[in-house]
């Protein structure tokens, strides 16, 4: 009986072990967000005027192709949109669902939901005036 208890005793120390391991590997939501990351979608609940829809595909191709956010370990951010760059700096809430980016120029800060977080995807929604905004970021090679 009492070998029985030992050896039950070790597999749950080490089940638990292995377990805390795992999970205290993972990494931060700031580890994650470090990086240059593109623009691979965005939506919005705004809608496309009639016959317009061309012309938004084309805004919204070229929005895609010449915009970027590089979040730096050190907290500050390089946003790139549609070619022009601003910088700024950027943190997350302790839960890891908020990112708040602040532009350095207008000082005013901006909030983004943590939609999705993993090391190649960050998908941010966002509400201004009530316009909602969705984007899809994946990290630029």
């Amino acid at each position: 009986m009492k070998k029985s208890f030992a050896k039950s005793f070790v597999a749950v120390f080490l089940t638990a072990v292995m377990f805390v391991s795992i999970t205290s590997c993972k990494p931060s939501p700031e580890k994650l967000i470090a990086g240059k990351w593109k623009i691979e979608d965005f939506k919005t609940n705004q809608p496309i005027p009639a016959g317009m829809e061309e012309v938004f595909k084309q805004m919204m191709d070229q929005m895609k192709a010449n915009s970027s956010f590089e979040f730096k370990a050190d907290k500050t951010l390089i946003a790139t949109m549609s070619g022009v760059a601003s910088n700024g700096t950027w943190s997350v809430d302790k839960e890891g669902k908020k990112l708040t980016m602040t532009d350095n120029q207008s000082k005013k800060p901006s909030d983004a939901n943590i939609e999705e977080l993993t090391d190649k995807k960050l998908v941010l929604k966002m509400e201004d005036g009530g316009q909602a905004m969705t984007m899809t970021l994946v990290h630029a090679k």
